[in-house]
């Protein structure tokens, strides 16, 4: 007897539950009745601003709303990323996050938000390999030449990156770690000044990302030396994978979407629904894919577990090289 009222009371709390996210939906009206708030924590031209662009449209039509991108840059992505851990959590302030929301909590001291308790996850949309690429100018044609030339002269290469904490920059040191080469670190604002620059000359190599500069390898502006990834990409095939020297070496730019943590399930269940169909939409996967990404599409558990996962993995990376923004 005493089970059978466990049993019931167990499902009384689940339907109330259930019912209480229902409530607040319908006290909100039919969602979406405005349009969507999409942030973007980094200035527009980037890997986070391409993928909005294409995304967003379509999940427009999908909502019945429009969409709207905005752009939030400061702070590696932090001045973004706070204001929509403080936004409503109605469905309406969704996020599109990158690389650095899984190591800025290892990077700055006093952020205003908890990484894995503010936000929903929602999905994981894209990957793509950190790519080594070089100036022409440097002469150096292969990952043998580039790190032959930099034991010859250590710390005379110099390796651009995006800032402290960055995946360039992280590449840049497991890769240097891992050929047993030194490099000289030049911080840039952005990939497009540190691409300009490799092209000018000015700076002889670093990792970027793939569809970033993908048109500069194609062009013959840069060298291309290698894809961090375990295999060859189908965009650039003639790039060999970085394991293909170095055992295991891997780094790669993933960008997914939260929402500030909050939003009902009702609509958490919808943004994830739209995004995965637009994700699996022909079009889409086309236009993504042809410009260097790979094209996930996860459950919002999987997206959780990724950030877990490079969290651990990159923030002992940072504290082994004592790392720190301030």
């Amino acid at each position: 007897m005493n089970r059978r009222l466990a049993v019931l009371g167990a499902g009384s709390a689940a339907l109330l539950a259930c019912t209480g996210e229902l409530a607040r939906v319908h006290a909100q009206g039919v969602w979406p009745a405005r349009p969507v708030r999409l942030v973007i924590p980094f200035p527009p031209g980037g890997t986070l601003d391409t993928v909005a662009r294409i995304v967003a449209p379509r999940l427009s039509e999908r909502l019945g709303q429009p969409m709207v991108v905005e752009s939030k840059p400061g702070a590696g992505g932090l001045v973004g990323t706070a204001e929509v851990a403080r936004a409503q959590p109605d469905g309406y302030t969704v996020l599109m996050v990158f690389d650095t929301h899984a190591v800025n909590h290892h990077l700055y001291r006093n952020i205003a938000f908890d990484t894995f308790k503010a936000f929903a996850p929602i999905s994981l949309l894209t990957t793509t390999p950190m790519t080594l690429v070089a100036s022409a100018k440097l002469g150096v044609r292969s990952v043998a030449d580039l790190v032959a030339k930099a034991k010859a002269a250590p710390r005379a290469v110099s390796m651009g990156h995006t800032g402290v904490g960055s995946s360039n920059q992280l590449s840049a040191l497991k890769f240097g770690q891992a050929a047993g080469a030194a490099f000289t670190e030049v911080a840039y604002k952005g990939a497009g000044p540190l691409l300009a620059d490799l092209m000018g000359g000015h700076v002889d190599a670093a990792f970027i990302a793939l569809p970033v500069v993908l048109g500069a390898i194609q062009s013959g502006h840069v060298a291309g030396l290698g894809v961090a990834s375990a295999a060859r990409m189908p965009q650039a095939p003639q790039l060999p994978a970085l394991a293909e020297t170095f055992a295991g070496f891997e780094s790669t730019s993933w960008i997914g979407m939260v929402a500030p943590a909050g939003v009902p399930k009702p609509v958490l269940d919808r943004l994830h629904q739209d995004v995965v169909a637009v994700l699996q939409d022909a079009g889409v996967h086309a236009q993504l894919a042809e410009r260097g990404f790979s094209v996930e599409g996860s459950t919002p558990a999987q997206l959780a577990a990724w950030i877990r996962r490079e969290s651990d993995r990159l923030g002992a990376l940072i504290r082994q090289n004592n790392i720190s923004a301030g």
